[in-house]
């Protein structure tokens, strides 16, 4: 890992820019900027250092710029690249919505986009994780508008490996939510025993066909 950090959207696109062009495909490579929303631009910079407080009009135009340049690099190198950013709430609208910051530039030139956002885990009064909520707002490898969930716990564990995979197998009929709990094999136990016990419950078998649902419900065509 190679940590390269940048003030300004400026010093970003060179320094990705060089990356790409000097990349060989005999070592993949994958970049990622955290986060795009934390970057000025050079006008900025300099307005700061001057003591000047007008706003700067000329970001959005500076980023449409920069990923014009590195969408048509990235895609010849074939070099993924992902990009965190922040949104804010859209005044004005009749539906509450959530807009992502910094112009139409990265909208049009992401492949895909997801919306994140997060709810808190509890078990009692102990905060114990949260449930992150995922939403492709535009993509171009599965269905626009999907929705999925997935725990992180605060424990050794991390990300739940197996979160979502309760609801998949629902819709596909391998088992059946009864009263809070899931009939499996004969017996019903709760969802928080079967993901402690992974193993126990989600075969290979099991897992082939979470797979073949999860390309039916996700995945455009049959594909």
């Amino acid at each position: 890992m190679i940590i390269l950090p940048v003030t300004t959207i400026q010093e970003f696109t060179h320094q990705a820019v060089k990356i790409v062009e000097n990349h060989t495909e005999d070592k993949p490579i994958m970049m990622c900027l955290d986060s795009l929303g934390m970057l000025s631009t050079t006008k900025e910079v300099e307005d700061t250092e001057a003591g000047k407080e007008t706003r700067d009009m000329s970001r959005a135009q500076v980023l449409k710029a920069a990923f014009r340049v590195l969408t048509l690099k990235l895609g010849k190198a074939k070099v993924p690249m992902v990009v965190t950013n922040h949104t804010y709430d859209v005044i004005g609208s009749m539906f509450p919505s959530k807009e992502m910051g910094g112009g139409s530039g990265l909208k049009y030139a992401a492949s895909s986009i997801i919306y994140l956002s997060k709810k808190k885990e509890k078990e009692g009064t102990d905060l114990v994780g949260n449930i992150i909520k995922c939403e492709a707002k535009k993509s171009r490898l599965t269905r626009e508008g999907s929705k999925v969930e997935t725990r992180l716990v605060f424990d050794h564990r991390g990300r739940e490996r197996h979160s979502g995979l309760l609801e998949l197998g629902e819709t596909a009929g391998l088992w059946i939510n009864v009263a809070g709990r899931y009939e499996i094999n004969g017996k019903k136990v709760y969802g928080k025993h079967i993901l402690a016990n992974p193993t126990e419950y989600f075969s290979d078998q099991v897992l082939q066909a979470l797979d073949e649902t999860a390309n039916k419900e996700f995945m455009y065509g049959e594909g």
